[in-house]
C-alpha cells in the first residue's frame, strides 16, 4: 500500500512509478475519491464530536426537561445525518480503498524502466541448477 501523505506531496512520484509499472490508473478519479473520502470522514468527525458533546449535556440537564427533549431531538438528527454520510463515505472509501491498493510503489531510481520481462539479472549466487 502506498504512503498517502507522500502522494499527496509529491503525486508525480506516484504517477511516473504507476506508469513504469506499465498499471493504468485512473488519476482523476483517485483524486477524487481522496478528496471525497478525507471531506466525509471530516464531516463525521464533526458531527461524532456534536453528538458526544450533546450526550453530554444530556446527562448534565436532565432535570431541565424541555431542554433535555430539544436536546435528544438534536442528538437523533445528527445519527441521521451521521447514518446517511457513514453509507456514502462507506462506499466512496472502499472503492478508494481499492484503488489505492492498486497503486505500486515507486521504484528505485536504479530500476530500469519497463515490465516484469525488462529485468536485468545483476548477479547469480551458487550454481545454477538444471532441470
Amino acid at each position: 500500500m502506498i504512503n498517502l501523505k507522500d502522494y499527496r506531496d509529491n503525486p508525480q512520484r506516484y504517477i511516473k512509478g504507476a506508469a513504469d509499472k506499465g498499471v493504468q490508473i485512473d488519476w482523476d478519479r483517485f483524486a477524487q475519491l481522496d478528496e471525497q473520502v478525507r471531506g466525509l470522514k471530516f464531516q463525521l468527525d464533526e458531527l461524532n464530536a456534536q453528538r458526544n458533546a450533546l450526550s453530554k449535556e444530556i446527562e448534565e440537564k436532565q432535570k431541565a426537561w424541555e431542554e433535555f427533549k430539544d436536546i435528544i431531538m438534536q442528538v437523533k438528527e445528527i445519527k441521521e445525518q451521521i447514518a446517511e454520510l457513514e453509507e456514502t463515505w462507506g462506499s466512496a472509501n472502499s472503492e478508494f480503498e481499492l484503488m489505492v491498493l492498486s497503486i505500486p510503489s515507486p521504484a528505485s531510481a536504479d530500476v530500469p524502466v519497463g515490465t516484469e520481462d525488462d529485468n536485468q539479472v545483476i548477479e547469480y549466487r551458487g550454481e545454477k541448477r538444471t532441470y
